[in-house]
């Protein structure tokens, strides 16, 4: 262990100590004096839970007070240790999980209707868009909207009358009514 520290101080002198080797370094030893074992019981295990530490400390990110949020993340990790939780937790992730759903039917159903473009005619108070679809004259403008996805000319002239805005907002105005 001395020799790998001395070796980064000589190769990196300008470099801060990482945490892996001031754990190394201060604690380590000490831990292996005082249970007589280190290798079965190091980090190794843990680090597939740095990705579920992590997400606890996203989820946790909002709370304000540092001290609250500290102790939420540590009954959230340590929950798991519960053999009753980590059961259920496993029964849940086990059906998540389950068989794969077969594939999905993309075919495109053709369930739009069809509207032959020809010259509107009026008879008094009804407009006929085709041989088959006859309107109201007053519902013209919501028909152009929902069917053809037209905005109606009226509906720009809103902008034009006001003195608060410029020429250019105006002449959006009046281009966004597709014609």
């Amino acid at each position: 262990m001395i020799k790998y520290f001395l070796a980064w101080r000589e190769w990196c002198p300008n470099k801060k100590v990482f945490p892996k080797l001031h754990d190394m370094m201060r604690h380590v030893p000490e831990f292996v004096d005082r249970w007589k074992m280190y290798g079965i019981l190091s980090e190794e295990s843990f680090e597939s839970n740095h990705q579920h530490i992590k997400a606890e400390m996203r989820n946790l990110k909002s709370m304000p007070d540092i001290s609250k949020r500290a102790d939420a993340l540590v009954r959230r990790l340590q929950i798991g240790i519960k053999p009753q939780v980590e059961s259920i937790r496993s029964a849940v992730q086990r059906k998540l999980r389950g068989p794969k759903r077969g594939s999905y039917n993309i075919t495109q159903k053709d369930d739009c209707v069809t509207i032959e473009r020809t010259e509107r005619e009026e008879d008094g108070d009804i407009l006929y868009i085709s041989k088959e679809i006859a309107i109201k004259k007053s519902w013209a403008e919501v028909y152009d909207l929902c069917v053809l996805g037209r905005v109606p000319d009226s509906w720009h002239q809103v902008f034009v009358e006001r003195d608060d805005i410029g020429e250019r907002k105006k002449e959006q105005a009046k281009y966004t009514a597709n014609k």
